[in-house]
């Protein structure tokens, strides 16, 4: 389970944004990564 804290909400619905306009993934992988290691 990986918890998105308020204070990272606006890249949280930033990150799948960038994901449409260039079809990368990673800056979101590494986000989702990040929220991972912050929630434990």
């Amino acid at each position: 389970m990986t918890i998105i804290y308020d204070e990272d909400k606006p890249a949280y619905y930033m990150a799948p944004a960038i994901f449409d306009k260039t079809g990368k993934i990673d800056g979101f992988v590494s986000f989702l990564k990040e929220q991972a290691e912050k929630s434990y």
